[in-house]
C-alpha cells in the first residue's frame, strides 16, 4: 500500500485524522463565516470586531473558552431561519472558501482514500460549516465538529451539545469515531496546524505539522514529526 505519509515508526497508519482550519484551509473557517456575514449586515460594529481579535489572541495562546465565544457570536445569525442561512451557506461556499482550500490537502486525502483508509476531519469549527466544507471540498468518512444546538424550527441557540472537540476534548471526540471501529490512537496519523491540539497529537502513531504554529513547530522538532507547508 503507497501512501504519502507514514506513522513515526515508518508503518502505514490504520486511519488518519485532519484538522480543518489553518491545516486544509487557509484562515480559521468560522472568521470566513463572520466576515461573510458581515458583508450581508449581520455583526457589524467596533464590539464584533473586538470580540474577534479577543478570540483569536486567547485562541492563540491556548486560553479560548469555546463555549463562551459560541454563545457570545452565533446569536449574530442563529435566528435566521434554517433556509436563509443554508441560502447563505451555499454563496459562501462558492464565494469564499474556494480561494482558501490549500491543493496539497485535497490531494493527501484522495491518496489515503485510494488506499482504503478511513480518513475524519476533526474540528472545533460549528458543524453544519465544518460539514458544509468536507461536503463541497473534502471528501473524508467523517466530520468530527462543534455540534450546536437547535431549536425545533433549526434556528441555533449558539449552546453547544455534548464534548466540543477543542483541545483536550478532541480527544473523547475522536475516540467515539475510533473505538466503534476496533482503531486505536497509537495506530493513526494526524495532520494539524496548532498547539492547541496537543494533547491528542500526543497520543497519535504519527503527526505531520501543517503550516505549525510556533509552539507547534518546537514540539514537532523535537518528537520528529513531519513538518510541511502547504499553501494556496
Amino acid at each position: 500500500m503507497t501512501v504519502p505519509f507514514l506513522l513515526s515508526n515508518g508503518s502505514t497508519p490504520d486511519f488518519v485524522l485532519f484538522d480543518m482550519d489553518d491545516t486544509l484551509i487557509e484562515g480559521n473557517s468560522c472568521q470566513h463565516w463572520a466576515h461573510f456575514l458581515q458583508e450581508k449586515g449581520l455583526g457589524r460594529g467596533l464590539r464584533y470586531w473586538l470580540g474577534e481579535q479577543w478570540m483569536l489572541l486567547n485562541y492563540a495562546l491556548g486560553r479560548l473558552d469555546l463555549t463562551d465565544y459560541l454563545k457570545k457570536t452565533v446569536p449574530v445569525f442563529g435566528d435566521l431561519s434554517e433556509t436563509v442561512r443554508q441560502a447563505y451557506l451555499e454563496e459562501a461556499l462558492k464565494t469564499v472558501w474556494p480561494q482558501t482550500v490549500f491543493p496539497e490537502g485535497v490531494q493527501t486525502i484522495e491518496a489515503f482514500r485510494k488506499a482504503g483508509l478511513p480518513t475524519a476531519i476533526v474540528t472545533a469549527s460549528n458543524d453544519f460549516v465544518a460539514e458544509a466544507l468536507s461536503l463541497r471540498f473534502f471528501p473524508v468518512d467523517a466530520v468530527i465538529a462543534t455540534t450546536l444546538e437547535r431549536r425545533a424550527d433549526g434556528t441555533l441557540t449558539g449552546n453547544v451539545v455534548g464534548t466540543a472537540p477543542y483541545r483536550a476534548g478532541k480527544i473523547d471526540c475522536v475516540k467515539a469515531w475510533v473505538e466503534p471501529q476496533g482503531l486505536d490512537l497509537s495506530r493513526g496519523l494526524f495532520f494539524t496546524d496548532s498547539h492547541n491540539d496537543l494533547p491528542l497529537a500526543q497520543l497519535m502513531g504519527g503527526v505531520v505539522a501543517v503550516n505549525p504554529d510556533k509552539r507547534l513547530k518546537a514540539e514537532a522538532q523535537k518528537a520528529g514529526w513531519t513538518v510541511v507547508t502547504w499553501r494556496v
